[in-house]
């Protein structure tokens, strides 16, 4: 998982390879942005019992990542995608965290 910011938004961007957008759960709650996906493996297919495995190795199965970022979101305006096997979510900051400029007056 990669997360950075720029001046108004926060980027996630993860890696979710074989998983569907429609298998992929986003919910956030303050300042956290919680991300559930299930990535499916050739273990878990039916047909996989009657194999004789030498290794599974590949990762697979139910994944959860819950991120807190460092100031308030706009839960509301949250956008995700995936693409080429990566989830890229961006997180809109809320008004009051993101930055101000002040305009400095003279008399």
């Amino acid at each position: 998982v990669d997360v950075y910011e720029n001046d108004s938004d926060y980027i996630i961007k993860a890696y979710v390879p074989g998983v569907k957008a429609e298998d992929v759960e986003i919910s956030a709650e303050r300042e956290t942005v919680s991300i559930k996906a299930h990535v499916p493996g050739e273990v878990e297919k039916e047909e996989a019992k009657s194999y004789k495995w030498f290794a599974a190795e590949l990762g697979y199965g139910d994944v959860v990542r819950v991120l807190t970022m460092p100031a308030a979101i706009d839960a509301a305006k949250i956008e995700a995608q995936v693409e080429n096997g990566v989830l890229i979510v961006v997180v809109p900051k809320a008004e009051e965290a993101k930055p101000k400029k002040i305009t400095v007056k003279s008399k």
